[in-house]
């Protein structure tokens, strides 16, 4: 009977409480646990967002995957996604620079406005050179070659090889040479030299100019007995017997030999009909083949990277024909012109528009 009467009290209060508190203040109170461990889920997956970040790099700047520190800050805390498709081999990368022409011209000479050729697409790394204030020589900012250009550019004329041995020929020159305070000069490449010449305008950062050609240090392969040289005047690259007196334009640097142009090239080697320059220029522009379009007719910057003056017939390692192919770039003085290379000799010259030749489309 006392344990009756002690445990009716405990009922009676359970009973209030429950009828004070009652179910919609219960699902307010699951509601709100629900909500609170929503919110706190919700700053979790934040903060797992947050704490690693993915960057696609510049595709040629290396081959390396590098993961940092997941527990690190989160501007430090990057993960850098790069191209793993480069060779191992070690490349100079040749930045092709724009030949500056900047209007179009059908093969009629005239200025165009629906033309895609050079003009049009203007492809390649702006040239930037600098010339500092009373200073004889002028810096490549793309290579980083330093190029002589004082007076003695318009009066120095020197044989490549000299027949009695008793004259200063143009690799000693170059080497005696001392100019503002640097003493290791030598003769460029033609590879180097043509890297400079200008095809789109008569401008130039080089005060100091020579009529006629200059000596590079590149043996013609199809006659030993000639060197390769470039006219600055024209912007022909042709051979020259080594007894010859040129001009000279000493440089220094590391010298640039490797190429990697990341170009796509489309090789109409089977081709059997030659084309105008005009028709060149819209075979390119009509092409399909797989992979796609956005084919064109390669500038004259493009065409000779894949000039290898080192052998001939056909002087590249491409596979290509030992004969004359267009550029789309026009001679600046003569617009019913245009420039071709010659793939059996590599020798860089010009041609009427309206003569035949192969092409070689780029993307």
């Amino acid at each position: 009977m006392l344990k009756i009467r002690l445990f009716l009290p405990i009922v009676f209060l359970l009973i209030f409480i429950s009828g004070c508190y009652d179910d919609d203040h219960t699902h307010e109170f699951v509601e709100h646990t629900h909500e609170v461990l929503e919110t706190q889920g919700e700053v979790e997956q934040n903060k797992t967002k947050e704490d690693t970040k993915v960057v696609v790099l510049d595709k040629n700047e290396s081959s390396v995957i590098k993961v940092e520190d997941a527990n690190s800050s989160i501007e430090n805390n990057i993960t850098k996604v790069e191209d793993t498709n480069i060779s191992s081999e070690t490349y100079s990368i040749f930045k092709i620079k724009k030949t500056t022409q900047i209007e179009s011209y059908d093969e009629f000479g005239n200025v165009s406005l629906d033309l895609q050729d050079d003009g049009f697409y203007k492809k390649g790394e702006t040239p930037i050179y600098i010339r500092e204030v009373n200073k004889s020589i002028v810096t490549d900012m793309l290579t980083n070659l330093m190029w002589q250009d004082d007076e003695a550019i318009k009066t120095e004329k020197r044989v490549w090889k000299s027949i009695d041995n008793l004259e200063e020929n143009a690799t000693l020159y170059c080497s005696n040479l001392e100019l503002d305070g640097y003493d290791d000069w030598r003769v460029p490449s033609r590879y180097e030299l043509s890297d400079i010449v200008n095809y789109g305008s008569s401008d130039s950062v080089f005060k100091n100019i020579a009529s006629g050609s200059f000596w590079s240090s590149s043996i013609y392969k199809v006659n030993s007995l000639n060197n390769w040289a470039v006219n600055f005047e024209i912007g022909k690259i042709e051979k020259k017997l080594e007894t010859t007196f040129l001009s000279l334009r000493c440089v220094r640097g590391e010298k640039l030999e490797e190429k990697s142009t990341k170009l796509q090239w489309h090789d109409d080697k089977d081709a059997k009909a030659l084309k105008t320059w005009h028709e060149a220029i819209l075979y390119c522009e009509e092409l399909e083949v797989s992979g796609g379009g956005d084919w064109r007719l390669a500038n004259i910057n493009e065409l000779k990277s894949i000039i290898d003056d080192s052998i001939f017939n056909p002087a590249s390692k491409e596979d290509i024909l030992a004969r004359e192919y267009w550029s789309s770039t026009s001679y600046l003085n003569n617009n019913i012109t245009a420039w071709i290379i010659n793939f059996y000799t590599a020798e860089i010259s010009l041609n009427a528009k309206s003569a035949k030749k192969h092409v070689r489309c780029v993307k």
